[in-house]
């Protein structure tokens, strides 16, 4: 199945919990903010490039590590299902272990983001104006 990070018509997002390393959701935190963007949105796109095929993923021989935290985000219905389905043929143990491995390669710059804005824009920007006293 094939979904984009906000499909039109799907609004349904439920608030996803994974434990991820700390330095991990902070170094990826800190990446969407300089680009303008929250942790949860950056999580979706990622998650989205990874159902589309624009990401792969090769399950890791490093073990994960230790100082795991709780973490959570809102992402929609589409995305979690589809990704979680595309994680089990890939042989990912589990979605922790995916969103994991999506936010380290984002922070670590392995994984990018790119957007892309299309349309038309009007100049509504007018001369400033004098008053005559």
């Amino acid at each position: 199945m094939s979904t984009t990070a906000s499909p039109p018509g799907d609004t349904g997002s439920t608030r996803r919990n994974f434990s991820i390393e700390d330095t991990v959701w902070t170094g990826a935190q800190d990446k969407a903010k300089n680009q303008g963007l929250v942790i949860t949105r950056a999580l979706e796109y990622l998650l989205a490039g990874y159902v589309a095929g624009t990401i792969t993923i090769t399950p890791p021989a490093f073990a994960y590590g230790r100082d795991r935290v709780r973490r959570s985000a809102d992402i929609t219905d589409s995305t979690w299902n589809a990704s979680d389905d595309r994680r089990k043929t890939d042989g990912l143990r589990s979605m922790a272990a995916l969103v994991e491995l999506l936010l380290r390669g984002y922070a670590e710059g392995t994984i990018t983001l790119t957007f892309i804005a299309a349309g038309h824009a009007r100049d509504t920007a007018t001369a400033g104006r004098q008053s005559v006293a």
